[in-house]
């Protein structure tokens, strides 16, 4: 599969839609789990847990696969995992002042 290559697996649009829905409604909530967050942690503290707990859960459901990652995968990971890193260390750090 190629970056960007997008697969049909049969999902229906309504689905989708609810999905995308639950997805900013959780985007949305962590926000507000941040701002409480940094009355007792530091940001990077809190992007640490973010990272452990969205692995932990990841793990969980995908732990099989994540045996048979191939190069250019894990290197997209890394790319997603860096940009999301400088986003939220970016979006705690303009919170915490």
């Amino acid at each position: 599969m190629v970056l960007g290559e997008t697969v049909d697996r049969g999902m229906s649009q309504r689905k989708a839609d609810l999905l995308m829905t639950v997805i900013a409604m959780s985007w949305g909530m962590s926000f507000m789990f941040m701002r409480l967050g940094l009355e007792g942690l530091g940001p990077f503290n809190i992007i640490a847990l973010r990272f452990l707990i969205a692995f932990g859960v990841m793990f969980m459901i995908f732990g099989r696969r994540l045996i048979r990652v191939d190069a250019q995968t894990l290197k997209c990971a890394v790319l997603g995992g860096v940009l999301i890193f400088g986003t939220f260390t970016g979006i705690l750090t303009g919170m915490a002042t």
